[in-house]
């Protein structure tokens, strides 16, 4: 006679009302495993291939078995994230000042400083607060994970543009055609919400076209700006 058990083979075997409650030892154990490395001097290549090897790979049986609370998932985004940005509050800042445009601390850095461009196309300039510098001097490290989610594609450059995501790049790999297309638009068409396989087919290799086919387009065609370790917010331009 067996007895009753909460999990077997590592799957729950009753599940309730409250399914975050029944995968809480997921995140209990991404939590430890965090928590233990944030005691290690670890740079920031080290740390991507912690959480895309050993994090990202802890709830991949269960997922593929059980459709996952979309709050569960938001908390091990956040706990990735936390451990993504340790003690860097102006990394924070930035991802603050690109994705919430319409602040007023937001509003006044962009009037000053990148009145005609994003935040991460922003230059130093010859005189510029210390605030800036410092924000300035975050930026790479923002820009090594951050990438774009497409909307219409109006804004977003095919070739100079993180938008194209896999294990490989977040770009483009495809050599560029003169005269060919140079935004994620004129990909798109805007009829159907689909993409122009024509278009697609002229345009990129196989890998990129592989890609381009796998992603789905944003509702309302907004685009939207992500980040490869969870953190996402809406750009509403």
């Amino acid at each position: 006679m067996v007895e009753n058990h909460e999990k077997y083979l590592g799957f729950p075997t009753v599940i309730g009302r409250s399914k975050k409650a029944v995968f809480a030892y997921i995140k209990d154990r991404i939590w430890k495993k965090l928590q233990g490395w944030e005691e290690k001097l670890l740079s920031r290549a080290g740390k991507e291939v912690l959480l895309k090897s050993v994090i990202q790979a802890i709830p991949t049986y269960l997922m593929g078995v059980y459709k996952f609370p979309s709050g569960l998932i938001q908390e091990i985004h956040g706990m990735m994230a936390r451990f993504w940005w340790g003690s860097n509050d102006k990394g924070k800042q930035v991802w603050r000042l690109a994705t919430n445009e319409h602040s007023l601390v937001s509003r006044v850095f962009k009037a000053k400083y990148f009145p005609h461009s994003s935040i991460f196309e922003a230059a130093l300039g010859p005189i510029s607060s210390y605030s800036w510098q410092s924000l300035w001097s975050s930026k790479a490290l923002v820009k090594e994970g951050m990438f774009w989610r497409v909307g219409n594609g109006n804004r977003i450059n095919i070739w100079s543009d993180p938008w194209l995501i896999d294990d490989e790049s977040r770009f483009a790999t495809s050599a560029r055609i003169d005269d060919g297309c140079n935004m994620v638009a004129e990909l798109i068409d805007v009829n159907s919400c689909c993409w122009k396989l024509d278009a697609l087919e002229r345009t990129f290799n196989d890998r990129d076209k592989v890609v381009v086919l796998a992603m789905g387009l944003v509702s309302a065609f907004r685009r939207i700006l992500s980040y490869g370790l969870g953190l996402k917010a809406v750009v509403t331009r």
